[in-house]
């Protein structure tokens, strides 16, 4: 009994590897031909956009043909045309034309008329240019005025910040005193003393007596005739000093911005007239060069048709005529040779590169098929070295014939 099973297990074993073999054999397969059935569809497309781009290129082609053919049928009888025409008027071409001596006329009427051009274009030069003066001269005012508003206002300024800094002053001369009872010092000591030592913190004041006299150091003087300087005012009298100064300073501040806008204004408006008067100059050349070039277009166009009435004959004309059409034909025979050429040679490179594209195709197709074949062979060689394996097993195990084949019978069942 221990045998039969261990047979079975061999057995089913092999019989799972061998599903499996399969299974992934299929899958792998199955795979590789959906690869192919795309490969398949590709070159299917590929050979319909071929045969596309070819009708498509063969139309064009006839196309540049045919109106190649029209065009040099076209010259040819413009050609034909002109010879039978100056056939007729040979005799007439040994003086000017009508035609040649309205030339001239308009030639000089143009010459005259860029004349008046490059006037006007003088005049708006000139303009410009009193204008670039006039306003070079108010760039030069304006900044003047500029400069002279932000030192007024810098000036302003400062004298808020010592306003500021004479009211947040501690431990000087000045606020010494006006922490003192009596401000009789302001009538007294303030008219006579200079103004920076009341600023000053290193002069240790102090009352050598109770209370204050009019005396300073021991002299009496008649102060009533003198002002009371700023520095002697109250706290409250500078905040009140400081707030009018405050208000005089953003006048002023107000009046420098203005006078900035100002000047910068004018400043632009002088780029831009500078611009402008760059390119009047530019133009007034260009227009002077005009006129010298239709001043000697009408000279070159006079000795031309007298060049031409001297050189006129029946003859000369007849010869001239013949080469030109025998030119004209050459040059539009090699034309039409130069252009089927073309045509073949874009066909072919057409062909040539869906061919490529084809025989890529071609290749990958092999190249699966290929896969495909190795993947059968290797599938056989995987079941008969499971096979192999099976018998060697079923061998170890001291089976014999009769019992393999029983349990194989059974595996079927």
């Amino acid at each position: 009994q221990h045998l039969q099973e261990s047979h079975q297990q061999i057995i089913n074993n092999f019989e799972s590897n061998k599903s499996t073999v399969l299974q992934n054999s299929i899958t792998s397969i199955k795979a590789i031909r959906l690869k192919v059935d795309d490969l398949k569809d590709k070159k299917e497309e590929v050979i319909r956009q071929r045969d596309a781009a070819l009708d498509e290129r063969r139309d064009l082609n006839a196309g540049e043909l045919k109106k190649l053919e029209n065009v040099q049928e076209l010259a040819l009888e413009t050609v034909l045309e002109r010879k039978n025409k100056l056939f007729d008027e040979i005799e007439s071409n040994q003086k000017s034309t009508d035609e040649e001596a309205q030339q001239i006329t308009n030639s000089k009427m143009l010459a005259q008329q860029r004349s008046i051009e490059y006037l006007e274009q003088q005049s708006k030069h000139q303009k410009l240019t009193e204008q670039v003066e006039a306003i070079g001269r108010a760039v030069t005012s304006t900044h003047k005025d500029f400069e002279i508003a932000e030192r007024v206002y810098k000036q302003h300024e400062t004298k808020v910040e010592e306003l500021r800094k004479e009211i947040n002053s501690e431990n000087t001369l000045i606020s010494f005193l006006r922490d003192s009872g009596d401000q009789n010092w302001k009538h007294t000591i303030a008219k006579v003393i200079s103004p920076e030592l009341l600023a000053r913190k290193d002069l240790k004041p102090e009352w050598v007596i109770n209370g204050l006299n009019d005396s300073f150091y021991g002299l009496n003087l008649d102060t009533s005739l003198l002002p009371i300087p700023q520095q002697a005012e109250s706290i409250d009298e500078l905040k009140i000093r400081l707030n009018r100064q405050i208000e005089i300073t953003q006048i002023a501040k107000k009046t420098r911005d203005d006078s900035e806008a100002t000047a910068k204004a004018r400043y632009k408006e002088k780029t831009a007239l500078d611009t402008a008067l760059t390119e009047a100059s530019t133009e007034l050349q260009r227009r002077k060069s005009r006129v010298d070039e239709a001043e000697q277009a009408v000279k070159n166009l006079q000795e031309s048709i007298f060049s031409q009435c001297t050189l006129r004959s029946s003859e000369s004309r007849k010869a001239l005529k013949q080469e030109n059409e025998k030119l004209m034909r050459n040059d539009h025979k090699n034309a039409k040779v130069e252009l089927e050429l073309s045509h073949k040679k874009q066909l072919e490179h057409l062909k040539v590169s869906f061919d490529n594209l084809n025989m890529a195709n071609d290749n990958n197709l092999a190249i699966l098929q290929t896969q495909i074949i190795s993947i059968e062979m290797n599938k056989e060689q995987q079941i008969k070295e499971l096979e192999q394996a099976k018998k060697r097993a079923l061998k170890t195990e001291s089976a014999d014939t009769d019992a393999i084949q029983n349990a194989e019978n059974r595996q079927i069942a």
